[in-house]
């Protein structure tokens, strides 16, 4: 079969957007071209999480900053029939592609979407998608959404150890902070991400990606958090004085 596939990447809200449109047909025998029948078209359209949004923000906080997208197409179970990577420039408009894949109408397959960074994967998703039939009546085809979640470093995260995580601290001071965070095996994920927040900002405010606290000169006691991709946070309770 020869698959075209259009892909719409446009920005919106943070991450990149992406609609794929993938067209199947049978190639041409020695006997005629094949019926309308036999072709079949995919339609596909991410679902960015409520997560995407700031996951986005501390990407770009560590300079990652998505560059191209990765297209998986598989007949389950295991039957990779397409896999290709596409560089993404910002501002780019459509990219278009020809593949070559295997599909009949009412096939159910299984797409996957990775957003990268070079070799980091921040988004990821998959779902399945039934090929229809070129020829079925106008709105037959709606658009698959295919989830996509941040999966960064730090996504799998379980728990969270803020340091230092108590103490008593001068106001005219800056105290910064740091945090680790490990897999339910309690094993430390390597260049996990951060974002950080203070229970009162009156009392004093932190650097969102530096995890650096600028006490006002209020003073009082203070709870410093860090959270990561999926929403796991770690906290210390301090006082300035």
């Amino acid at each position: 079969m020869r698959a075209s596939l259009r892909r719409l990447l446009v920005p919106f809200f943070a991450p990149v957007a992406i609609v794929a449109l993938v067209t199947c047909t049978e190639p041409t025998v020695a006997t005629g071209p094949v019926s309308a029948s036999g072709k079949a078209t995919l339609s596909i359209v991410p679902a960015f999480s409520g997560a995407a949004s700031q996951a986005m923000a501390m990407y770009r906080a560590a300079n990652l900053d998505i560059d191209r997208v990765r297209v998986v197409i598989v007949r389950p179970p295991a039957d990779t029939l397409k896999d290709t990577t596409v560089t993404y420039v910002a501002a780019q408009g459509d990219v278009s592609l020809d593949l070559t894949i295997k599909a009949v109408p009412g096939e159910q397959l299984t797409v996957g979407l990775e957003y990268r960074a070079g070799a980091v994967v921040l988004f990821a998703g998959s779902g399945r998608v039934t090929a229809r039939a070129l020829n079925a009546p106008s709105g037959a085809l709606p658009a698959s959404p295919i989830v996509v979640i941040p999966v960064g470093p730090g996504a799998t995260a379980a728990s969270i150890v803020v340091t230092p995580s108590s103490g008593s601290f001068p106001t005219n001071s800056v105290v910064t902070f740091g945090a680790k965070a490990f897999t339910p095996s309690g094993t430390e994920i390597a260049g996990a991400l951060f974002t950080w927040s203070t229970s009162d900002a009156t009392v004093g405010t932190i650097g969102a990606s530096t995890g650096a606290l600028q006490p006002t000169t209020k003073g009082g006691p203070l709870v410093v958090s860090a959270t990561t991709l999926n929403g796991i946070s770690g906290t210390a309770a301090i006082t300035l004085f």
